[in-house]
């Protein structure tokens, strides 16, 4: 996680308080004096009636409409010639049939749209330069899902019994019980009450105790003080930050073929459930989520909560080719794009990466715009701490970092005398050997026929250097019987079995192989 500077808070800010979408301009009565405007005019007709089987993902008759160049390389237009433009043919009506080949699906095209496209052919079929028509999305910022939340009255008529007078919700229940000719379930008694609050609010179950002394208690507020009880216990937020985790895709290893263990990631599961227990307000944990590492430099328990932007998911495996790593680069941030329209919004901004969205009011723009917002996020660690509490680590840590540094230097000391005298015991096994060396390809070494129980492999002269992490191993030991039908007797299924010395722990490292064939 990396620090960003204010431009990314504002841009998700305008995102999450308003969509892009293309303006709709009023419908207009055609001036017939007055040159066509193909934006006003003609562009919206062509995209109500055509677009979405003419376009450049799926052009239906090998037409896209989407361009005034697609037309006319298509040759579905002449400019200035509407009788030589196939378009306006295949969309009047026949006199035979009453109806017109295009569109397909749908009614045919009035009378006055059609004389309206065929005078924009005879005016030259004026076309903005940079202008691409587009498929519109199912809905738009109309939608009833996209409205602000309002009152709504309870309704008419209202014949709820009295203990369900008190709750609009249950009213409203109430009313669509009745429509549908059913009856409210039965009271729950305070048992079942007690146990489905409890297990609701905090995944366990009540006690015996709690159990009896609820049932005991005649007040009239008991249920409520039941539930301020519940939403009070540390339960509360363990239990429901747990599904906020989910939402945000919070894993303690980051997937993929490698799936690191992320041990410090924590802190950030243990934000989500003060945040809970504190009932912090939802559009303040929105803003840390997305910005926290800007809005609370000084505050861990603010900052920690931009840890959302990469817990999710990372591929670290760190791919070589340029263009492979590019791709993983566009991954990573789209899994950010997506959470946080997904977590936020309830919208699958990233159908938005290749198109503009089909059902949702999300252009392609919106979508890009979010990416550039989260180009400069990096996966990584860093310490997030008050100042005071730097500070104050820092001093622990001096005499600490002083005391490791003169250990590391004994360490290299010890480990470059090691080196030294292995590389002159080396330097000595090389003149006295007459063998071939092995070497990773495998050495065969052949010898007179003998009646043995046990063969013995050495090695010397190897592991000159203290500092690997890797020392010498055999990785296949192969001993084979003499005769026609030799056989590999080493082998664990012919009854060999190998043991042999820890090569770190001596210059001369020896395999023995017990033959019992």
């Amino acid at each position: 996680m990396t620090q960003f500077s204010l431009p990314r808070l504002c841009l998700m800010i305008l995102f999450l308080t308003g969509l892009s979408l293309p303006a709709t301009a009023a419908e207009t009565t055609p001036d017939s004096t007055s040159r066509i405007d193909f934006e006003k005019e003609i562009g919206p007709l062509l995209v109500e009636h055509c677009i979405r089987c003419h376009n450049p993902g799926n052009e239906k008759g090998d037409l896209s409409l989407a361009t005034l160049q697609s037309i006319t390389e298509a040759g579905y237009l002449t400019p200035g010639k509407p009788e030589e433009s196939y378009l306006l043919d295949v969309i009047h009506v026949s006199a035979d049939s009453g109806k017109a080949a295009m569109p397909k699906e749908g009614p045919p095209l009035a009378k006055a749209q059609v004389a309206l496209l065929t005078r924009w052919v005879k005016e030259g079929a004026v076309w903005p330069e940079s202008l691409t028509l587009q498929e519109k999305s199912k809905a738009d910022l109309s939608w009833w899902s996209l409205q602000p939340l309002a009152d709504v009255a309870p309704p008419e008529n209202n014949e709820a019994p009295a203990d369900w007078q008190s709750s609009p919700i249950d009213q409203f229940i109430f009313a669509k019980l009745k429509e549908n000719n059913l009856k409210p379930s039965p009271r729950a008694t305070k048992r079942e009450l007690i146990r489905r609050a409890t297990y609701n609010l905090t995944g366990l179950p009540p006690t015996p105790e709690e159990v009896a002394t609820f049932e005991k208690n005649e007040s009239p507020d008991a249920y409520e003080r039941l539930i301020d009880r519940l939403l009070d216990s540390p339960r509360y937020g363990e239990h429901w930050g747990r599904h906020w985790l989910d939402v945000v895709r919070f894993g303690e290893s980051n997937g993929f073929e490698r799936n690191v263990i992320i041990d410090n990631a924590w802190p950030f599961r243990d934000y989500v459930i003060r945040s809970f227990n504190a009932d912090k307000p939802f559009d303040q944990m929105v803003i840390e989520h997305l910005a926290g590492d800007v809005i609370g430099k000084n505050d861990p328990d603010v900052v920690v909560g931009s840890t959302f932007l990469v817990c999710g998911p990372y591929d670290n495996v760190g791919n070589q080719d340029p263009v492979q790593a590019a791709q993983i680069r566009a991954n990573t941030i789209d899994d950010m794009v997506r959470t946080t329209g997904e977590a936020f919004l309830g919208l699958t901004v990233g159908c938005s990466r290749c198109h503009n969205h089909k059902f949702d009011p999300i252009q392609q723009q919106d979508y890009y715009s979010l990416y550039a917002t989260f180009a400069g996020v990096r996966h990584g660690s860093r310490v997030i701490a008050a100042p005071e509490d730097r500070q104050a680590q820092l001093q622990k840590r001096q005499p600490l970092q002083k005391e490791k540094a003169e250990l590391l230097k004994q360490k290299s000391e010890i480990e470059n005398a090691i080196q030294q005298r292995a590389e002159q015991k080396a330097a000595e096994y090389e003149k006295e050997w007459t063998r071939e060396p092995a070497k990773r390809t495998g050495v065969e070494e052949t010898f007179t026929p003998v009646t043995a129980k046990f063969v013995k492999l050495t090695s010397q002269g190897l592991d000159t250097n203290p500092r690997a992490m890797t020392g010498y191993r055999v990785d296949e030991f192969e001993v084979w019987t003499a005769g026609d039908m030799p056989q590999n007797v080493a082998l664990a299924k012919n009854g060999g079995k190998a043991t042999g010395a820890n090569s770190r722990r001596r210059l001369c490292g020896g395999l023995r192989c017990r033959l019992d064939h």
